[in-house]
This record gives structure tokens, C-alpha cells and sequence, in this order.
């Protein structure tokens, strides 16, 4: 492990994944319910300080592990080896790992599919999937718009160093989560036959719903998350889009008005071939927005 103070979560995900981050069997089980996982979730979104863990180099001769969030003990019949132990920072660990990725149900035997079998989890209040829930496009006028989705111009420009405009408590009612068991029958759940359906669940009439567990991917080499996730901001920025330009574009009723509009809204290096011979191509303009929004708001 890197002998520094800092260590992005992916990396340690990633450790957990190699079994080279395991938590020691004299440690208590995941104590922490759903309200305390949101609030730690709200604090993560809004860069509020979380702590920092504990973790002691070790043999797997020296005492028994477990891997993070499982009842699973680890084999050692392979011989000693070095790893890591997590002596403090459990509860915040396994919540992270459980909230932004799919790691508690990563299986080991190399099949590629995640482990279902849920009584291998060491609690029921793992058994949830998180959600950040943005209002849709519909109720923005309704709504605080944190994210600036009407707009599509995300406020943090610069998101590895900018600080969020909205404090944990403006958010943490918004980080939502679904319970789920072996009868569920949703995408969301680990055991979902289509996972890759998970966009028809996120994009509601009210309320968009962005899985967070998708934020890291199950392996290194495997994008499928990365896919899924980006797939559902894109079609949130198409519908922002769309509906957008049906309310206020449509109802303009001369060429000039909808060229203010153009170069209102769209930037110089995206404006390409909306304009044509003094008018404003309806399909160029839904085009060339969406490209934009892409990088201004999904990309960052």
C-alpha cells in the first residue's frame, strides 16, 4: 500500500478486490444504519472531511481476516502473505465501498458475474442501493437546482479542487436508496438478469436518479459501469435538451429571435452548422446543445 496520507477510494476498492486490504476477525460487524450511511454519503458530495483510517501492515499468519462487508474468511492455504488491515475506519469503509461500487458483491472465484448469495453480507442494512436524486427537468422551476442541470453548466469547473455551493444538509434528503432482497425483482439488485436496463429505472417523470454504486467499476478492464452510468447523464442531458427548446425555442415566431436565442445559449466552438442561410436549424441547435451539455455537465 502507499506509504502516504492520501489514497482515493477506487484505490482502495482496488485493494479490496486484490485481498490486499482486509478487515481482522476481532473487529466488530457493520454497526451503522441507513440514516448514518446517507449522512456520510452527503459529507463525501459535499467534500466535508470524513476522518481517516487506520491501517496496519500485516502476515495472514498473524490472526484471521475477513473481507470488507462479507462474512467470507479469507483463504490463507496459498501460503503467508503481506497485506494490509483496517484496525479503524470500518463502518466509514464498507459504507463507502457499499454506496459507490459494487464491491460487497465481488466474486472472487474470477466467473465475472457478482455474488448473490446476501446472507454472505454482514448485515441486512447493506442490502440497499444509493441514489442522488436530482429533480427532472419538468420541476427545476419547483426545485433548488444544485447541479445546475436547466443550465448544463456544472458549477464546479474545476471538481478536484472547487468547493460545492451546497452544504450537507441542503443534499442529504436527496440521497435516496432502494432495499432490495433475493425476491427483488428491480434492476438495481445485484442479482438483476439486465443491469444494463438500469436507465428505464433512473429517469422518472419527477425526479432523476442517479445510481451511485456505478461510480467505480466492478474490475480493472471493465467499464461496463463507467458505460451504464454515462449512458443515463446522457440521456438526462437530452431531455434537458429537448424540453428546453420545445418551451422555449418553439414558441418564437421570427428568425431573429431565434438567433438571439442561439447565441444566447450556445457556445462559439459549438455553434457550427445551426445557422444556414439566416435560419436556425431546429436539429442542428438539439445537436450541437447537447454536445455542450455533455462537456459542460456530464463530463465533469
Amino acid at each position: 500500500m502507499k506509504n502516504d496520507t492520501k489514497t482515493n477510494l477506487k484505490e482502495m476498492i482496488e485493494l479490496i478486490q486484490k485481498q490486499e486490504l482486509l478487515l481482522p476477525d476481532f473487529q466488530r460487524g457493520f454497526v451503522w444504519d441507513i440514516e448514518m450511511q446517507q449522512r456520510l454519503v452527503a459529507s463525501v458530495l459535499t467534500k466535508m472531511p470524513i476522518g481517516s483510517i487506520l491501517v496496519l501492515e500485516a502476515d495472514t499468519e498473524d490472526f484471521g481476516c475477513r473481507i470488507l462487508g462479507r462474512k467470507d474468511e479469507v483463504d490463507t492455504s496459498g501460503g503467508n502473505r503481506n497485506v494490509n488491515v483496517l484496525l479503524d475506519g470500518q463502518q466509514r469503509m464498507t459504507a463507502l465501498a457499499n454506496v459507490f461500487s459494487n464491491q460487497l458483491f465481488y466474486d472472487y472465484s474470477g466467473s465475472g458475474k457478482l455474488m448473490t448469495d446476501y446472507r454472505r453480507l454482514i448485515s441486512v442494512d447493506l442490502q440497499n442501493r444509493f441514489f442522488l436524486r436530482i429533480p427532472s427537468v419538468e420541476n427545476l422551476d419547483e426545485k433548488e437546482d444544485w447541479f445546475h442541470l436547466k443550465e448544463l453548466q456544472f458549477a464546479m469547473t474545476s471538481p478536484e479542487s472547487d468547493v460545492p455551493e451546497f452544504l450537507t444538509g441542503d443534499i442529504r434528503e436527496d440521497i435516496v436508496y432502494f432495499s432490495y432482497d433475493e425476491k427483488t425483482q428491480e434492476v438495481y439488485a445485484p442479482h438483476a438478469e439486465k443491469p444494463q436496463n438500469i436507465g428505464n429505472f433512473c429517469l422518472k417523470e419527477d425526479y432523476y436518479y442517479i445510481p451511485l454504486f456505478l461510480l467505480i467499476n466492478n474490475r480493472k478492464g471493465d467499464s461496463s459501469n463507467e458505460t451504464r452510468l454515462k449512458n443515463i447523464l446522457k440521456d438526462i442531458v437530452t431531455r434537458v435538451v429537448r424540453y428546453r427548446i420545445e418551451k422555449e425555442f418553439d414558441i418564437l415566431t421570427t428568425e431573429s429571435q431565434k438567433q438571439e436565442f442561439v447565441n444566447k445559449y450556445i457556445e462559439d466552438d459549438y455553434k457550427g452548422e445551426i445557422i444556414k442561410a439566416e435560419k436556425v436549424d431546429r436539429s442542428e441547435l438539439e445537436e450541437s446543445w447537447i454536445s455542450m451539455g455533455e462537456t459542460h455537465w456530464l463530463i465533469r
